[in-house]
């Protein structure tokens, strides 16, 4: 029996049997039938005397009614983030550190006449970036990119949201027979087989012609990361881009 001045109700829990939940007392065939089909407790707050023949024997002062818990509701946003303006940048300065490539000397700076040269020249070491800064000009090499760190070629430009105005291009005339026993990607200007490629304002150039079954890529990648290029434009004949791995392209 509870006291009528000290109930004591604090430790109480009235609660249904095999509940999966806030008023589920009609799919609740067992707790259902114990108590007779009440139905009444298919609300979350009624009254004792709803379900209770007499309440006599409770306090009032202390207990009124049934409560049924509410589940904790956690709700998760993402905000939402704008970001603005462009992705223009100072494409006319070489970044602090770059290797730079030029048709012609550059007094006080020390200078590479071709990219394969400032290739040879970057630092090999997985952790150190290579940046390359091309100046204006045609540059007519083929290359393989395949430093096992983050490769960046950048090329001079004055308008980089814009890759209609690039001014430096890497080109060849090399194509392979798709037919034969070469490889596609032995025809690339530039195959990049490293870990990071980045590209900005470069024109990738096949000059080989439209062959038939002739491929002439202007770019390929096989990288076991990730390779990027902005504001970038690719020209071939056949299989003209080659992608194997992860490629990002922005305004290109």
């Amino acid at each position: 029996m509870w006291s009528a001045s000290d109930p004591r109700t604090d430790h109480i829990t009235f609660a249904e049997y095999n509940n999966s939940g806030p008023s589920n007392w009609e799919n609740n065939v067992a707790a259902r039938e114990a108590f007779g089909n009440a139905t009444l407790l298919t609300s979350d707050t009624y009254p004792l005397t709803s379900v209770m023949d007499s309440t006599a024997w409770i306090d009032m002062t202390y207990w009124t009614s049934i409560v049924t818990p509410q589940p904790v509701v956690v709700t998760k946003t993402s905000p939402n983030i704008t970001i603005s303006g462009t992705s223009n940048y100072n494409g006319t300065v070489p970044p602090s550190g770059a290797l730079i490539v030029s048709k012609s000397a550059i007094a006080g700076q020390t200078v590479y006449g071709t990219i394969q040269d400032a290739l040879n020249a970057a630092p090999t070491a997985s952790k150190t970036n290579a940046t390359i800064f091309s100046y204006s000009g045609v540059y007519e090499e083929q290359l393989i990119v395949n430093k096992s760190g983050t490769t960046i070629f950048m090329g001079y430009s004055d308008a980089t949201d814009d890759y209609s105005q690039n001014q430096v291009t890497i080109q060849q005339s090399h194509g392979v027979d798709t037919q034969g026993d070469g490889s596609d990607v032995d025809a690339a200007t530039v195959y990049a087989t490293g870990n990071y490629f980045y590209a900005y304002n470069i024109n990738f150039r096949n000059n080989n012609g439209t062959q038939q079954d002739i491929a002439s890529l202007g770019f390929a990648v096989k990288s076991s990361k990730y390779a990027f290029m902005h504001g970038c434009q690719v020209y071939g004949n056949q299989d003209t881009l080659y992608i194997s791995g992860y490629m990002f392209t922005f305004k290109t």
